[in-house]
């Protein structure tokens, strides 16, 4: 069902279905990594696909040696990867991390600011008519970064 999502986006977006696939992969694994898990589970039991889409994103995600800051000050030596793993935690803490994260993802798509913002309410609004409200609302007022993209 959630491949319903994903080509009402690639099309609205002008966009691959697989780059749609992407994006909405990395917002619904948002979703589930900082949602409470049951609720996610309710809205997963309601929307068959949700898990393998995130599922899709997190393995794309993982980290593969190296890369980033922390990679890029490591040739510095361990003072600078130290300084890159520091800077890393600093902005998860203050909950930047995930939110510049996939906004980069959405830019790097070659969408706009505006464009992200309405891809994810189009998402929470696809998720909601599909697994309610209430439980949608909740699980997304979990998820700080949605609010940075969500205004």
């Amino acid at each position: 069902m959630i491949e319903q999502f994903i080509e009402q986006a690639a099309g609205k977006y002008g966009i691959s279905t697989g780059t749609a696939r992407d994006l909405t992969g990395s917002v619904i694994s948002a979703l589930r990594k900082d949602g409470d898990d049951a609720d996610f589970a309710q809205v997963a039991d309601q929307v068959p696909g949700l898990d393998a889409v995130a599922d899709e994103a997190e393995q794309a995600e993982a980290p593969k040696g190296g890369g980033g800051l922390g990679g890029a000050l490591g040739g510095l030596g361990g003072f600078g990867g130290g300084l890159g793993g520091l800077a890393g935690m600093a902005a998860k803490a203050a909950g930047a991390g995930g939110a510049m994260d996939l906004i980069s993802k959405f830019t790097g798509a070659g969408l706009s600011m505006d464009s992200a913002g309405d891809f994810v309410q189009l998402l929470v609004k696809f998720l909601k008519d599909k697994a309610g409200d209430a439980v949608v609302s909740k699980l997304a007022a979990q998820v700080p970064m949605l609010g940075k993209l969500l205004g």
